[in-house]
């Protein structure tokens, strides 16, 4: 995942052409770097080519489906942001979408600004998570045995002279 700070860079994956060129465009305007694939296929071929900050796919298509495309993506990369997007959608989808993995769920139509919205706070959220983890890291460095145990060492030594 490329999690730039600067243009995080998306893949969409939309069988519509139309309306894939829509959102190519806005997301654009809304200062995104954007790739597109016009089948689940051609996404995943493209997804395993480039590194991508968050990829959002369509739910219904002809060969490799929504649904595919994000069990796929996430058994290559488990940290990578998939956003479903649908015109057909239900809450029985929104649910199973979400436990699979994505990381949010749209139905069109939507307004870019409500797009850019669930991609950017899908990146905050990937972005706090990576914190965490880091810090998390960095405290079970600086507090493991072998350093408690050096500290306690040095103090008696210090003590004793």
């Amino acid at each position: 995942m490329n999690m730039s700070l600067s243009s995080p860079k998306i893949l969409v994956i939309d069988d519509d052409f139309s309306l894939g060129r829509v959102i190519y465009y806005e997301l654009r305007e809304q200062g995104f770097s954007v790739e597109t694939a016009r089948s689940g296929e051609a996404g995943l071929e493209l997804f395993n080519q480039q590194s991508f900050d968050a990829v959002l796919t369509d739910l219904r298509m002809k060969g490799i489906a929504g649904m595919e495309v994000l069990k796929t993506i996430l058994q290559t990369d488990p940290n990578a942001i998939v956003i479903i997007m649908t015109a057909f959608g239900t809450m029985d989808d929104a649910m199973k979408a979400v436990r699979f993995g994505a990381a949010d769920y749209i139905t069109k139509p939507f307004a870019t600004d409500q797009l850019a919205f669930v991609i950017e706070k899908a990146l905050r959220i990937k972005r706090l998570e990576q914190s965490a983890i880091n810090l998390r890291q960095q405290v079970m460095e600086q507090t493991r045995f072998e350093n408690l145990i050096g500290e306690i060492g040095r103090a008696e030594c210090r003590e004793r002279v």
